[in-house]
């Protein structure tokens, strides 16, 4: 089974979702992990050091279950952010899933709400999304 699994922020799939990638790499599953934001504004430091520390963190926190792609948009402004409906959805339709695991915070229900058609043009109707709650 082809499972993408994608965060908003560096460390959203490590703690949101991660026992459940294991399990799913663990039996064969094959994982295209993703990262939305560059983790810029997730710290006191806002920046682009902190967003260079996150992407490592990411990098390293996933690096049993495979190496994630880090789409680099901007951290607090994904929803807005120019091409990212584009670039998120090219990143799901090319890794051909079966399932799209994606994390259901407060701050991208809305994103989801407005992007629901871009789900729809995935190219095999019968892929699923399930959303992980902390």
């Amino acid at each position: 089974m082809n499972i993408v699994a994608i965060g908003a922020h560096p460390d959203d799939l490590e703690i949101f979702a991660y026992g459940f990638l294991a399990a799913a790499s663990s039996r064969g599953d094959n994982l295209i992990l993703g990262v939305a934001t560059d983790g810029a504004a997730g710290g006191v430091n806002k920046g682009a050091e902190l967003a260079r520390q996150r992407a490592d963190e990411a990098r390293n926190g996933l690096a049993a279950l495979g190496t994630p792609t880090l789409l680099d948009l901007p951290d607090g402004q994904l929803a807005d952010a120019p091409n990212a409906r584009n670039r998120i959805r090219d990143f799901i339709r090319n890794a051909a899933p079966d399932l799209v695991i994606t994390m259901r915070l407060k701050t991208i229900i809305p994103i989801i709400a407005r992007w629901r058609p871009m789900f729809a043009t995935l190219p095999d109707s019968s892929v699923r999304c399930c959303f992980v709650t902390p």
